[in-house]
Protein backbone atom coordinates (compact mmCIF):
# COMPACT_ATOMS: atom_id res chain seq x y z
CA UNK A 1 0.00 0.00 0.00
CA UNK A 2 2.85 2.15 0.93
CA UNK A 3 4.18 2.18 -2.89
CA UNK A 4 0.65 3.00 -4.16
CA UNK A 5 0.33 6.21 -2.36
CA UNK A 6 4.10 6.79 -3.20
CA UNK A 7 3.25 6.41 -6.85
CA UNK A 8 -0.20 8.01 -6.55
CA UNK A 9 1.52 11.55 -5.18
CA UNK A 10 4.67 11.44 -7.55
CA UNK A 11 2.67 11.48 -10.49
CA UNK A 12 2.68 14.84 -12.12
CA UNK A 13 -1.37 15.07 -12.93
CA UNK A 14 -2.31 13.93 -8.78
CA UNK A 15 -0.15 16.83 -7.90
CA UNK A 16 -1.78 19.93 -7.56
CA UNK A 17 -1.42 20.40 -11.56
CA UNK A 18 1.24 19.76 -14.48
CA UNK A 19 3.91 22.95 -13.88
CA UNK A 20 3.21 23.59 -17.89
CA UNK A 21 -0.33 24.37 -17.43
CA UNK A 22 0.16 26.52 -14.18
CA UNK A 23 1.96 28.81 -16.45
CA UNK A 24 0.07 28.77 -19.25
CA UNK A 25 -2.35 31.38 -19.55
CA UNK A 26 -5.13 31.19 -21.53
CA UNK A 27 -5.02 33.13 -25.13
CA UNK A 28 -8.45 35.19 -24.17
CA UNK A 29 -8.88 37.42 -21.86
CA UNK A 30 -10.38 34.55 -18.99
CA UNK A 31 -8.72 32.76 -16.57
CA UNK A 32 -5.58 31.92 -16.48
CA UNK A 33 -4.71 27.90 -15.39
CA UNK A 34 -3.42 28.93 -12.21
CA UNK A 35 -6.58 30.70 -10.92
CA UNK A 36 -8.77 27.64 -12.00
CA UNK A 37 -6.68 25.39 -9.96
CA UNK A 38 -7.63 28.26 -7.13
CA UNK A 39 -11.06 28.11 -8.00
CA UNK A 40 -12.21 24.36 -8.41
CA UNK A 41 -13.12 23.63 -4.84
CA UNK A 42 -15.58 26.78 -5.05
CA UNK A 43 -16.79 25.92 -8.16
CA UNK A 44 -17.75 22.37 -7.04
CA UNK A 45 -19.12 23.58 -4.26
CA UNK A 46 -21.39 26.15 -6.75
CA UNK A 47 -20.19 29.29 -4.27
CA UNK A 48 -18.76 31.32 -7.20
CA UNK A 49 -20.45 34.62 -8.55
CA UNK A 50 -22.07 34.35 -11.71
CA UNK A 51 -19.60 36.35 -13.96
CA UNK A 52 -16.59 34.10 -12.24
CA UNK A 53 -18.50 30.93 -13.13
CA UNK A 54 -18.64 31.63 -16.25
CA UNK A 55 -15.32 32.28 -17.08
CA UNK A 56 -13.89 29.65 -15.18
CA UNK A 57 -16.65 27.32 -17.51
CA UNK A 58 -15.44 28.86 -20.74
CA UNK A 59 -11.57 28.13 -19.59
CA UNK A 60 -12.24 24.64 -19.13
CA UNK A 61 -13.96 24.58 -22.44
CA UNK A 62 -10.94 25.54 -24.24
CA UNK A 63 -8.55 23.97 -22.00
CA UNK A 64 -8.21 19.84 -21.51
CA UNK A 65 -5.58 20.25 -18.89
CA UNK A 66 -8.05 22.02 -16.74
CA UNK A 67 -10.77 19.85 -17.45
CA UNK A 68 -8.64 16.55 -16.66
CA UNK A 69 -7.54 18.57 -13.58
CA UNK A 70 -11.57 19.56 -12.72
CA UNK A 71 -12.78 15.47 -13.43
CA UNK A 72 -9.51 14.45 -11.15
CA UNK A 73 -10.57 16.56 -8.13
CA UNK A 74 -14.76 15.03 -8.62
CA UNK A 75 -13.34 12.12 -8.67
CA UNK A 76 -11.56 12.34 -5.82
CA UNK A 77 -13.91 13.57 -3.85
CA UNK A 78 -16.21 10.50 -4.99
CA UNK A 79 -13.47 7.84 -4.17
CA UNK A 80 -13.16 9.94 -0.16
CA UNK A 81 -16.82 9.58 0.06
CA UNK A 82 -17.48 5.68 -0.77
CA UNK A 83 -14.67 5.63 1.73
CA UNK A 84 -15.54 6.93 4.40
CA UNK A 85 -18.47 4.31 4.27
CA UNK A 86 -15.79 1.59 4.29
CA UNK A 87 -14.71 0.03 7.99
CA UNK A 88 -11.37 0.90 8.57
CA UNK A 89 -9.46 -2.25 9.58
CA UNK A 90 -6.87 -1.19 12.99
CA UNK A 91 -3.75 -2.64 10.79
CA UNK A 92 -4.60 -0.95 7.76
CA UNK A 93 -5.25 2.05 9.96
CA UNK A 94 -1.85 1.97 11.69
CA UNK A 95 -0.20 1.34 7.81
CA UNK A 96 -1.76 4.78 6.61
CA UNK A 97 -0.87 6.73 9.81
CA UNK A 98 2.96 5.57 9.60
CA UNK A 99 2.94 6.11 5.64
CA UNK A 100 2.02 9.85 6.32
CA UNK A 101 4.50 10.40 8.93
CA UNK A 102 7.03 9.03 6.50
CA UNK A 103 5.64 11.06 3.59
CA UNK A 104 5.35 14.75 5.39
CA UNK A 105 9.18 14.08 6.86
CA UNK A 106 10.39 13.15 2.97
Amino acid sequence: MENWFKRFFRHPTHSTHNKNAIDKTNSTQGLACREVVELVSDYLEGVLVSELRAQLEQHLEECPGCMQYLEQVRLTISMLRNLALEPVFPATKAELVQVFRQWKQD
